[in-house]
């Protein structure tokens, strides 16, 4: 997926949250020991969550999508996006 998305910031945002998809099933599949992962620490999970909130704004933005409008039931924007380096 790396090799579409041109290099620049965004990109390393998206990467620098990668780290998380191994909590995504850590619940629902413990370890072979049948341990659980432990979770992150407090300064890892608030910068992944500044870089989440970059993406969905940077997708917001793109899409012209307004999360706060009810009346809005689809996207404004359908052209693909690409990412400025």
């Amino acid at each position: 997926m790396w090799n579409y998305i041109p290099d620049g910031p965004n990109k390393l945002a998206m990467k620098k949250v990668t780290w998380l998809d191994s909590y995504a099933t850590t619940y629902r599949y413990p370890s072979d020991s049948g341990r659980i992962k432990s979770p992150p620490d407090d300064v890892k999970l608030a910068e992944a969550d500044i870089n989440i909130n970059h993406i969905l704004k940077l997708l917001l933005q793109h899409f012209d999508y307004k999360l706060d409008d009810p009346e809005q039931k689809s996207i404004g924007n359908l052209a693909t996006l690409t990412f400025p380096s």
